[in-house]
C-alpha cells in the first residue's frame, strides 16, 4: 500500500511492473513515466487523483477491475500494445484526451459517464457491454453533457461521433452506426447558432422531419401532419370540379359541413392523395389561386420529400 504520494514522475521501468491489488491512498503520479515492458494495475484502488500524463507503455496494460475514486489524467498517453479496462470503476472524471494507441484500448463491462474521449481516436477503441450516458433515448459520449471548457468543443465531439459512425460501419453494426450518426448530426446543427435557432434551417428542417433519416415513427407522424394539414386547407379554401360538371353529385367542397357529409370527405381526402400521386386528371382543383400554390407546393415538392425521409428512415431502422 502507498499511505503517502505515490511519486514516479519520469521513472522508467525497465521490466514489467506489477501494481495489482495496490492501494494508493494519496495522488498516484507517474506522469512521464516510461514502462518498457507490461504494466499491470488490475484491481489497484486509486482513492485520489492519478497522474499518467504523457506515459509511454511498450507491453501490454492492464487496468481491470481498477477503481478509480477521484480525477484520472491519461492525456497524451501512448499506449504501444493492447490496454485493457475490465470492469473499471471511474468514479470521477477520466481523461484520455490526446492519448494514442498502435493496437487496442478495450473497454469491457465499464461505465464510460465519467470518461473523456476529446482529442483521441476511438475507432482503436472496442467496446463490451459498456454502460453510456443518456439523452433523449441515444447513447452519448460524457464530453457531450461535461464540457470542461468555457466554449463548447462542438468541431471535436462531432469527430468523435463521426469516428464511431465510421468504426461501427466497418464493422456491419448498423445500430450503433445508427446513434453515433445522430450524435454527429446534433453537433453540426448545434455549433451554429444561425443554423441551431433558424427553424427553417437545412439541419434543423432535417432533425424535425425524421430524426436525421433515423426515427421512422417521427418521420410517418410528420407525413401524416402534412398529409391532414393540406386536406384541411383545400377544404378551408375550397375545391371545385376539373370540368365544370358535379363530381357524384358534389359541385363543391368548402367548410366545415364537408367534414360531415361522407361523400365529399371522401372526395376531398381522395383530391390530396390524387394530388400527392401525380394524377394529372383529378376530380377536383383548388377555387383560388393561393389554394392552387400551396396545393402544388405540398403535394408536388414537401410531401414527396417528407415520403422519401420516411422510407429511408424505415429502410435505416430495418436495417439495423
Amino acid at each position: 500500500d502507498f499511505t503517502g504520494d505515490a511519486l514516479f514522475w519520469k521513472a522508467t521501468f525497465s521490466r514489467a511492473a506489477f501494481f495489482g491489488r495496490a492501494n494508493f491512498s494519496k495522488a498516484a503520479m507517474f506522469l512521464e513515466a516510461t514502462f518498457n515492458g507490461e504494466a499491470s494495475f488490475k484491481k489497484a484502488t486509486f482513492k485520489e487523483s492519478a497522474l499518467f500524463e504523457k506515459v509511454y507503455f511498450s507491453g501490454y496494460t492492464n487496468f481491470s477491475v481498477a477503481t478509480f475514486r477521484q480525477k484520472a489524467n491519461f492525456k497524451q498517453a501512448d499506449f504501444n500494445r493492447n490496454v485493457y479496462f475490465q470492469k473499471t470503476k471511474f468514479s470521477k472524471w477520466f481523461v484520455l484526451s490526446g492519448c494514442s494507441s498502435k493496437e487496442s484500448i478495450f473497454f469491457e463491462g465499464a461505465d464510460l459517464s465519467n470518461v473523456s474521449f476529446l482529442d483521441s481516436d476511438p475507432a482503436k477503441m472496442h467496446f463490451i457491454d459498456c454502460t453510456w450516458p443518456r439523452c433523449f433515448g441515444r447513447n452519448i459520449l460524457s464530453d457531450e453533457i461535461k464540457p470542461k471548457d468555457d466554449k463548447f468543443p462542438f468541431d471535436k465531439v462531432e469527430y468523435l461521433y463521426r469516428r464511431l459512425k465510421q468504426k461501427y460501419k466497418e464493422e456491419h453494426n448498423e445500430t450503433e452506426a445508427s446513434n453515433w450518426h445522430y450524435g454527429e448530426k446534433e453537433m453540426f446543427r448545434k455549433k451554429k447558432l444561425w443554423r441551431r435557432y433558424n427553424p427553417f434551417s437545412f439541419s434543423n428542417l432535417y432533425w424535425v422531419s425524421s430524426g436525421y433519416a433515423e426515427r421512422p415513427v417521427r418521420a410517418g407522424l410528420v407525413l401524416i401532419s402534412l398529409f391532414v394539414a393540406v386536406t384541411f386547407l383545400m377544404n378551408l379554401l375550397g375545391l371545385v370540379p376539373r370540368h365544370g360538371n358535379p363530381v357524384f353529385g358534389v359541385e363543391s367542397i368548402k367548410g366545415f359541413s364537408s367534414v360531415f357529409d361522407p361523400m365529399r370527405f371522401w372526395l376531398l381526402v381522395n383530391n390530396t392523395i390524387q394530388h400527392a400521386l401525380f394524377i394529372r386528371d383529378t376530380y377536383f382543383i383548388p377555387q383560388s389561386l393561393a389554394g392552387s400554390i400551396i396545393l402544388t407546393i405540398s403535394t408536388k415538392v414537401i410531401i414527396p420529400i417528407q415520403t422519401a425521409l420516411f422510407v429511408l428512415a424505415l429502410r435505416n431502422k430495418f436495417r439495423r
